[in-house]
């Protein structure tokens, strides 16, 4: 896998999770130090997932230029399906 195809396979990966992060990050708070009452606010769920990918991509010397809505776009066309 070069590591173009892993950040295309990062990108799908992250535009799966993204609807269900909250939920995710909820479920698994045994493994995380976010106190029961926060909330967790869906743009930082996106954000971060872009700043990680595109963060992968820039040690490998790759501009991947991934932005939020590039996430985003593919879960609102499955809500429409």
């Amino acid at each position: 896998m070069t590591v173009l195809e892993l950040l295309n396979s990062l990108k799908k990966d992250a535009e799966r999770y993204v609807a269900q992060g909250d939920a995710s990050v909820k479920r698994n708070r045994h493994m995380n130090e976010l106190a029961e009452a926060e909330g967790i606010d869906q743009r930082h769920i996106e954000a971060i997932l872009v700043d990680f990918i595109n963060n992968i991509a820039g040690r490998y010397g790759i501009d991947y230029a991934l932005y939020t809505i590039d996430i985003r776009v593919r879960l609102e066309s499955e809500v429409v399906q």
